[in-house]
């Protein structure tokens, strides 16, 4: 039918529409510059032209085409708009039920991006294979295979509401605080996977995991230009104004997070989004003595194994 949602975006239009040219942002079809990840120049473009997928959410029923998940998502993001209009963008507290509205529309976006689908998908693709060679050495055809394969078709689809309720419920236990700024270009900038997790107590390793029950996790979402929601088990709550060069820096980790694309309201950017590392005297000396601490290690182990 030709009014079905099939063209489906994976971060909603009324995220992005915060982040709209300022010229533009109360019109109809607001306009929104969207960056390659590695490139400092980027285009003009109507929201509604950007970071969506045909029939990314549909699902196929007995040869039909099943729209409920995108109308489900839909229902969320009205809510959301609504919480977002009335209550995040004039700064005022949110009741119980503006806060698990947010929850729950946070929760999905997690879920929806395009970033968590390849990811789902890779790892599917790895453990049939897997199993495939398994049953060639074997001179088997597991059933089992077939079934992961079927499961795998709708696996990003019906996930994200699958696992939603856990998410949301974590985040509605978790202390929620609005880093606030009055500079809006650009401001707070956002990406096509806009939640990020950190953990500081895990920054310099590269094999442990995190997830949203560890005690030092962040979990942190560019609003709106002027706001950065962030959710941590710290003692950190409520409305609270931030620095400008605190604002550059998070930029830095949105832009380096992103997965293919970073947007915002103005055509310019700013060289420290584009550096590795933030651009202070502390954290570089960090860096060096961990990088030495690295060093240090390397060489004792390698004087200790020399007569092996």
């Amino acid at each position: 039918m030709k009014n079905e949602p099939t063209k489906q975006h994976y971060v909603p239009q009324c995220y992005l529409r915060a982040f709209a040219t300022p010229d533009t942002i109360n019109n109809k079809e607001s306009l929104i510059w969207i960056f390659p990840k590695n490139e400092r120049k980027g285009r003009l473009d109507k929201i509604k032209n950007v970071l969506f997928a045909k029939d990314l959410y549909t699902l196929d029923i007995g040869g039909n085409k099943d729209y409920s998940i995108e109308k489900s998502l839909e229902n969320i993001e009205a809510e959301y708009t609504t919480v977002y209009r009335e209550k995040i963008s004039k700064r005022l507290p949110l009741s119980k039920k503006d806060h698990a509205v947010l929850c729950i529309f946070i929760g999905a976006l997690m879920q929806r991006t395009l970033r968590h689908k390849d990811s789902v998908e890779k790892f599917l693709t790895e453990v049939i294979e897997k199993m495939e060679k398994m049953d060639e050495a074997h001179n088997t055809k597991s059933k089992i295979v077939e079934d992961y394969k079927k499961f795998k078709q709708n696996s990003h689809k019906l996930g994200i509401f699958n696992i939603l309720p856990d998410i949301a419920d974590v985040l509605t236990k978790m202390n929620l605080a609005f880093m606030c700024t009055d500079n809006k270009s650009p401001g707070y900038i956002t990406c096509d996977d806009p939640c990020i997790m950190f953990n500081p107590d895990l920054q310099w390793q590269k094999f442990y995991g995190y997830g949203l029950a560890k005690k030092s996790i962040e979990m942190s979402i560019t609003i709106s230009p002027t706001t950065m929601a962030v959710f941590s088990w710290q003692n950190l709550r409520g409305y609270i104004k931030t620095t400008d060069s605190r604002v550059q820096d998070h930029n830095r980790m949105v832009r380096h997070h992103a997965y293919k694309y970073f947007l915002l309201n103005t055509p310019k950017t700013k060289f420290i989004w584009f550096s590795k590392y933030p651009l202070s005297l502390t954290f570089m000396f960090r860096v060096l003595k961990h990088k030495l601490g690295e060093l240090i290690f390397r060489i004792k182990y390698l004087w200790k194994m020399r007569n092996y």
